[in-house]
């Protein structure tokens, strides 16, 4: 493999991860770091708290990922669209 391709590859590596979210959580992600903090979360959704945030981060790594988004979804947690 040649080092030039090395570079690209990278980027190709990292620009997936902020695919990995869904539409609805990927439109949170203000820096397309491919989590979603609970800045970015607490924007759309003034009423967020702390305490459900660290309840949906289930790794408590202080974001969300793509299956903690899933998880949330799924059971019920992920705070409801504050515009209807």
């Amino acid at each position: 493999m040649s080092h030039a391709l090395f570079p690209a590859l990278a980027l190709a590596i990292l620009a997936g991860a902020a695919f990995a979210l869904d539409n609805a959580a990927a439109a949170l992600d203000r820096n397309a770091d491919g989590y979603v903090s609970f800045g970015e979360l607490l924007s759309d959704h003034p009423d967020l708290t702390v305490e459900t945030f660290a309840a949906l981060d289930t790794d408590q790594d202080g974001l969300l990922g793509e299956d903690e988004v899933t998880a949330a979804r799924t059971t019920g947690l992920w705070p409801s669209d504050p515009r209807g």
